[in-house]
């Protein structure tokens, strides 16, 4: 099964925890859609704990978000731990080129 899910409303934090701890024990989903909810790096804290348990998520777009390098070092952690994470797009938040690179690398390995 190739299941997509789409979070509108993520900025509220209660919301992104429930969708989140759905995610922990669903094990159909393969691509979770953030964008433009305008997550901070403390609302990353959930969702890289999705990483870290479940092993069908292959995909996430975090895109035009207010996330930081403190949030991307988290989720660069996170999918460390999760071979199954292949794409990240971070496109639109405010992260060093540098980390960036690092997260590239590491989820470029993965689809190898």
């Amino acid at each position: 099964r190739n299941s997509t899910v789409s979070v509108e409303r993520a900025g509220q934090l209660w919301y992104l925890r429930t969708c989140v701890d759905r995610m922990r024990i669903v094990d159909s989903v393969r691509r979770l859609g953030l964008q433009g909810n305008g997550l901070t790096d403390v609302m990353v804290r959930p969702i890289t704990g999705v990483f870290k348990v479940n092993r069908t998520l292959e995909a996430v777009n975090l895109s035009w978000n207010e996330l930081t390098d403190g949030a991307c070092k988290a989720i660069l952690a996170a999918v460390q731990m999760n071979r199954c994470v292949s794409e990240i797009d971070m496109t639109g938040n405010i992260v060093s080129e540098e980390l960036l690179v690092k997260l590239v690398q590491t989820l470029n390995r993965h689809k190898g």
